[in-house]
């Protein structure tokens, strides 16, 4: 895992510095926030665990992405609490607030209210 990072670093070109000024329209931020992404709909902590403990990727958890979710908000609508876990102790802002003003709770209560009304109907 660790030389498929030095890698892309590589193939990208990208310092830590620089990756942190990027924006998610383009450039290896996205891909970072792509790989995490596709990490915690795959529901795979583990994968999500090995890429955030490299700065490139942890540069890009508080990112939002077209969308208008960030990487929490993706971890509370599949109500994975192991990757929600990982993404705070990566320094992931719990209150970050989605294109919607909600924050990941708002999400995570208003998909628990869903299952509990369709369980009694």
């Amino acid at each position: 895992m660790r030389s498929e990072s030095i890698k892309l670093k590589w193939l990208l070109g990208e310092s830590h510095s620089e990756l942190r000024s990027q924006s998610l329209k383009h450039g290896p931020a996205s891909l970072y926030y792509d790989n995490l992404k596709q990490a915690i709909l795959n529901g795979d902590s583990n994968t999500l665990k090995e890429f955030l403990e490299h700065e490139d990727y942890r540069c890009v958890v508080n990112f939002k992405g077209p969308d208008g979710y960030a990487l929490i908000h993706i971890a509370a609508l599949q109500a994975d609490s192991v990757c929600i876990d990982l993404l705070v102790d990566a320094g992931t802002r719990p209150n970050l607030h989605d294109f919607e003003g909600r924050a990941a709770l708002h999400l995570i209560v208003s998909k628990s209210k869903m299952f509990f009304f369709c369980a009694t109907v």
